[in-house]
């Protein structure tokens, strides 16, 4: 899963895992969409940019995230 606050950001990294890697990646524009995604997708792993321009930060998301979805790398 990537998170980014620029949208075109994560488009072109999701296209560059999904090319290199075989693999389906999710992205987020806010923490809330991020948090939903954890909850409902558990996924491997999270790219998460820290400086997001919202209320909550990437660190929010982060102590969030080990809570919700622990596995999550």
């Amino acid at each position: 899963m990537i998170v980014d606050d620029e949208t075109a950001l994560c488009k072109m990294l999701q296209e560059h895992f999904e090319e290199h890697f075989e693999c389906e990646v999710l992205t987020a524009n806010t923490p809330g969409e991020a948090l939903e995604l954890l909850e409902k997708e558990s996924p491997e792993g999270m790219l998460l940019d820290v400086n997001l321009k919202s209320r909550l930060t990437g660190f929010d998301v982060l102590a969030r995230a080990r809570q919700i979805s622990p596995a999550t790398r």
